[in-house]
């Protein structure tokens, strides 16, 4: 299916509105949605059809059930509609990796969740700096799949969609240079998209300026258009940086 990417960079006005339930207050002070003692740090959350919550982030301790690969880990948690803490994955290497980013795909069956590494992750390859990863887990909590990948400079996953077939979308920076690209710069924006059947790749795109060039925020809209949003310290070509 064509893809078509929209970038969103600079700075950004709109108006917004949220509308909570009436027990918000309630349901986010809840026990269940409290974790460890240790330094754990929440990135990013997700909500999936079956109105389950995924949480990805850090943490320098070890959850209940358990093993710290050392360093700072990643993990993801996964709660009922209800704030009950329905199983949570630790992962990880001996160096330090954060979670940066979950999307759950539209059956609710799976879930991705990317982030960066500074060491390997079991049956992966470093590429050299700090990787990039994603992960396929089961809505039971089942490794599918494990993905390190990136160049010889330091690449870090900071957002996270999927296209209308589930396929997921994951964007970030990068100091180096995928294949078939040039760095323009210091850090360079990237975004790719991988099949969900075996992470394997179906397209990437490496932009930037001669500045520093980041994505974190990744959406999709009903057309399969994937919206990309960052910022740039350069002057992408037709315009001029503000200041």
């Amino acid at each position: 299916m064509k893809q078509i990417v929209v970038f969103l960079f600079g700075l950004l006005f709109s108006v917004w509105a949220v509308a909570f339930p009436e027990n918000y207050e309630k349901s986010i002070h809840r026990g269940p949605v409290t974790f460890g003692l240790a330094n754990d740090y929440v990135y990013d959350t997700t909500v999936a059809t079956t109105g389950d919550i995924y949480v990805a982030g850090s943490t320098d301790g070890t959850f209940s059930g358990q093993t710290s690969s050392g360093g700072l880990d990643g993990y993801i948690a996964k709660y009922n509609s209800s704030g009950v803490l329905q199983w949570v994955r630790q992962f990880g290497t001996a160096s330090t990796d954060g979670a940066y980013c979950v999307t759950a795909d539209t059956t609710g069956a799976n879930v991705y969740v990317g982030g960066f590494t500074d060491g390997t992750l079991p049956s992966q390859s470093s590429s050299g700096g700090r990787d990039a990863f994603l992960i396929k887990y089961t809505s039971a909590g089942v490794a599918s799949w494990t993905l390190q990948f990136g160049t010889a400079g330091d690449d870090i996953i900071y957002a996270c969609t999927r296209d209308l077939t589930n396929n997921p979308i994951v964007a970030g920076s990068t100091t180096g240079a995928f294949s078939g690209y040039t760095n323009q710069g210091s850090t360079d924006m990237f975004v790719t998209e991988r099949t969900s059947a075996a992470g394997a790749q179906t397209w990437m795109r490496q932009m930037g300026t001669t500045g520093e060039d980041e994505i974190f925020a990744a959406g999709m809209d009903s057309s399969n258009r994937t919206y990309l949003a960052g910022y740039t310290s350069g002057s992408f070509s037709g315009y001029t940086n503000a200041g």
